[in-house]
Parts: structure tokens; C-alpha cells; sequence
């Protein structure tokens, strides 16, 4: 996968890794010219020794070097520069004694690899080093001498393990469909993935080791469709470098860019190289800005199907019954038995269309419109509508409907209508009866809610039904409703923040339990 080490521009082997993996590695590094000159050093090197690239790039290693050291570098290097071909690419490992800035010495080992071109010359030496002064100071009784050849093994075994996972990592990072930038603490930017010259348009080259907060003014806020927005927010989380950020933004396209929208998440860093500095990651969601935008389509046609079905069909029917009924005074035994018919699967059609905008409804309504409805008037109003649809049943209101209000909206009273008409079209007496009570709650578990229960002398529900008959289109063998009644019941009950259930009543019948939640 990718080149082999010598297929690299100007055929020169690629040892050390790219730029970007170096800044990412744990330890100090530092890239070597044959002459002796340092071309490179990462983060840590800073960090260990004191001095920024901008004051070592340029001057000899050797010069930082105490001078038994400096002697055995120079005397590395030059053998290493003799041999053309050699049998290995591993500079001889030293144990050195580098200056720091301050003036201090410390004992490092140096593991260095050889970067040659195609015909065989040195090009770099990328040198990795590890700090000695724990072994100086003394280290356990019986510990390996540093010296020997199996320590200098297993010291260059460790850094070159150390170096592949860090670069896995970093590569790993690279490819991901999460577009990141790392800054460090004056909010330069360390690090780029390939992801973000997709979603910005901006190359790494011209991003790295530059000011974010120059480039957001002058590259990037632009792609953006609120570009002060954008800028203002990400801005200000560099002057308060102290939270959490998150909001999505909008790309325009162009410029070989694609439009898409983008979630920002970003957050200090708090301990490491760039503790001070931020990550910023910036993740796709326009697969979902797209479904959202599907879905409020959907929902634009579901409110005109609803317009529909609440005013237009509905009135075609009750002119269907109006006729009907006036029909029936002119026909005679024979064809009263047809108007009836009418009449049935007319009105059917009616409590059909009712379900069918309240379901509507249902799905149209947000949590926003949940507002406190008194509980008596609702209950009241659906006792009332069943009286007069089904008189040949006897409803009852057993004690007062308490006075308190829950968390609803103006379906509520079609819970207990739905309930009513449940429990006389899935009655098999000759007279259907049903009782209907409500109560607040006590005690500590219960406090703060009210009890509606509607209970009927009907067949009952069996055990193995409770729950199913809260599902999508379940009928009773002998209902003539429309199968969503009871799903309606439960989803409109859910979205208050209640429950529904239904138990056994006593001697026969059922009986089913709202428990809904009182409004603050």
C-alpha cells in the first residue's frame, strides 16, 4: 500500500515519515544533513532541549553537543557518509551528552536511521533520542548496561515500534470522514487531515503553520453561507479558550467544493504538546439535512391530506347521511333495510375519517404545542358525543371528574371518546354499559397524577391480548371500528407523559386505565 521507500520524488527514501506524522511522534527528533547540519526538528525536541526549530534549523548538531560527544557524532556520521552500500540503514547507536539552552547536560541515546537516494548516498539522517538521566542518577541493582550491544537492540526496537503506531495513528486520523484541525496554544494549526481540503477547499500546505484565526477572515468564513456567523462563533471560543463548542454550518459550493453542511464540535486541549491549543472536528450531516428536508415535505402534504379529509370528504358524507335519512320516510319495508345500510357504512365512514385526522394530527403536532387542559371538560365533552352517537348504551359518570388540569392539547377528549366507543362497539350484551371514573393519586410513588378509568360488561380482553390490543389495526372479532382507535388512545397517551393499560373488571368486562401526569 502507497510507494515503496525508494519511489519517493528525486529517489530518495522516506524513513523519517512525513512532516505531520513527525509532529505527532512522543519523542524528540531531529533530521540531519550529511554535512552535519540540522535540517528538522519536531515539538519535543523543544521540549527536551529548550530551543525552537527557527534557532537550531540550519546549525550544526554537534555544536549542542559536549565535546567527547560532538567528537563521536561527527565520527558516526562520517562513516555512515562513507559507506554507499551498506549493510544496514541504522546509524550506530550513541550514548551523547546534549547542552540544553540553560546550559545544562543531558544524557541522551541516540537511535538514528539513514535516508539515502537511489544511488546509495546519504540524504538525511532522521536521529530519534531518549533521555539517559534516570540511569545516570542510578538505576535498579542488576539493570542491563546501556552500553551493551542487546540495550542499544532493544532502545532502537522500542523507538521504531513507538514511531509505527504513532504514524498508524496519525494515518489512521488522515483518512477519516471526520475533517479535524489541531491547533496548538496561539492557535497555529499543527495538523490538517485530508478531510479538510475536501470539505474547506483549503490545501494542508497553505494551511499548516499559519494563524486559524487569519485564515478564518481571509480563506475560509467565505464557503460558508452565514460567513459572520461562522466567524464569530469560532473566534470567540480562541479568546475564551475555556468550553465546548457545537453548531452546524452550511458550505456553499464551488470552486471544485461541494455543497454539504457541517457539524463543528470542538474542545480545548488540556494536557500533552498542545495543551492550550483546540481541536476542531467537523463532521458531514448533510444526509441528514437532506432527510429533514424530505421528511418536511412529507409532513406538508400529510396537512393538506389532513385539510382534506377534515373539511371536504367529511362533507360529502354528512351530505350522504342527510340524504339518506330523508329517503328513509319514502321507500318501503324492502328498501328500508338498504337505507340502513347506508346509514351503517356512512357513519362508519365518518368515525373512520375522524380517526384518520386525529391520527393526522398526532403525527402534525410537536411537543411544542403541549399546554394544560382541564381534565372535566375533555371527559365531559367525550361522555356527551357517545350518549348521542350510541343511545342504545348507558354511559355513567361515577362520583365528580376532578377539577385539575394535565400536559395535553385538543385531542385529549378523543382519548375517552376512542375508549367510550371501544367499549360499547366490543360489547356483546343486549345492553351495553359503561362506567367512567377519575380520581388524583396519593402517596409518594403515585403523588401528582390522575386516574380515568372506563370500564364495561362486555366480553373482556384475554391475558395474551392486554398489550396487542394497543397495536397498529387491531380489531375485536366482532368491531366495526377501524382498528386505530386503540392505537390512537396509546399514542396520544404516551405523548402526555402518561400510560394506558387495561385489566379485568369485576363480575365481567374490562376496564381501561389512564393514568396521566397533573400540568405544574
Amino acid at each position: 500500500m502507497g510507494k515503496s521507500p525508494r519511489d519517493t520524488p528525486g529517489g530518495e527514501r522516506s524513513v523519517g515519515g512525513s512532516e505531520r506524522v513527525r509532529e505527532l511522534l512522543p519523542y524528540p527528533y531531529v533530521a540531519v544533513r550529511p554535512e552535519g547540519v540540522i535540517d528538522s526538528v519536531n515539538g519535543a525536541w523543544t521540549d527536551l532541549v529548550g530551543l525552537k526549530s527557527s534557532a537550531v534549523e540550519g546549525r550544526r548538531f554537534a555544536d549542542l553537543l559536549a565535546a567527547g560527544s560532538a567528537e563521536r557524532f561527527e565520527d558516526a556520521l562520517e562513516e555512515a557518509s562513507a559507506e554507499v552500500a551498506p549493510d544496514s540503514d541504522a546509524l550506530e547507536t550513541l550514548e551523547l551528552d546534549l547542552v540544553r539552552e540553560d546550559g545544562v547536560v543531558t544524557p541522551v541515546v541516540l537511535d538514528g536511521r539513514v535516508e539515502r537516494t537511489e544511488g546509495g548516498r546519504v540524504h538525511r539522517i532522521h536521529c530519534q533520542l531518549r533521555e539517559l538521566e534516570s540511569e545516570h542518577d542510578g538505576g535498579a541493582a542488576g539493570a542491563e548496561d546501556p552500553d551493551s550491544d542487546g540495550e542499544r537492540v532493544r532502545i532502537r526496537d522500542v523507538l521504531a515500534e513507538s514511531e509505527a503506531r504513532y504514524r498508524s495513528m496519525a494515518e489512521a486520523l488522515d483518512v477519516s470522514g471526520v475533517a479535524t484541525f489541531i491547533l496548538d496554544d496561539s492557535f497555529s494549526v499543527v495538523w490538517v487531515n485530508e478531510a479538510v481540503e475536501e470539505y474547506f477547499g483549503v490545501t494542508r500546505d497553505r494551511l499548516v503553520g499559519t494563524d486559524k484565526a487569519s485564515m478564518i477572515e481571509s480563506d475560509i468564513k467565505h464557503i460558508f453561507a452565514d460567513p459572520e456567523r461562522f466567524a464569530e462563533t469560532v473566534l470567540a471560543s480562541y479568546e475564551d479558550n475555556s468550553y465546548v463548542e457545537s453548531f452546524e454550518c452550511h458550505v456553499l459550493p464551488g470552486d471544485g467544493r461541494a455543497e454539504r453542511w457541517l457539524f463543528h464540535w470542538s474542545t480545548p486541549i488540556e494536557r500533552g504538546r498542545y495543551a492550550g491549543g483546540r481541536i476542531e472536528h467537523y463532521t458531514d450531516v448533510t444526509e441528514r439535512h437532506e432527510y429533514a428536508a424530505r421528511l418536511e415535505s412529507q409532513l406538508e402534504d400529510l396537512d393538506v391530506l389532513n385539510e382534506m379529509v377534515r373539511h371536504d370528504i367529511r362533507n360529502d358524507l354528512q351530505q350522504v347521511l342527510a340524504y339518506a335519512d330523508f329517503l328513509a320516510d319514502h321507500v318501503d319495508a324492502e328498501g328500508e333495510a338498504h337505507v340502513e345500510t347506508i346509514l351503517d357504512n356512512a357513519e362508519h365512514a365518518v368515525d373512520l375519517t375522524t380517526t384518520a385526522r386525529e391520527m393526522t394530527d398526532v403525527m402534525l403536532t410537536s411537543d411544542e404545542g403541549r399546554r394544560e387542559v382541564s381534565l372535566r371538560p375533555a371527559l365531559e365533552s367525550a361522555v356527551d358525543g357517545v350518549r348521542t352517537v350510541h343511545s342504545d348504551a348507558v354511559v355513567t359518570v361515577e362520583g365528580s371528574v376532578p377539577a385539575v388540569s394535565v400536559e395535553a392539547d385538543d385531542l385529549l377528549d378523543s382519548v375517552f371518546r376512542n375508549l367510550l366507543k371501544n367499549a360499547i362497539q366490543h360489547n356483546d350484551q343486549a345492553v351495553p354499559e359503561v362506567a367512567v371514573s377519575a380520581r388524583v393519586t396519593e402517596g409518594r410513588v403515585t403523588e401528582g397524577r390522575v386516574v380515568v378509568r372506563v370500564a364495561d360488561n362486555g366480553p373482556g380482553v384475554p391475558d395474551d391480548r392486554k398489550e396487542a390490543v394497543f397495536g397498529r389495526g387491531e380489531k375485536g372479532l366482532r368491531s366495526t371500528g377501524t382498528g386505530l382507535g386503540l392505537y390512537l388512545v396509546d399514542t396520544l397517551v404516551d405523548s402526555y407523559g402518561g400510560r394506558v393499560r387495561v385489566e379485568d373488571n369485576d363480575p365481567e368486562g374490562a376496564v381501561f386505565v389512564v393514568e396521566l401526569p397533573l400540568a405544574e
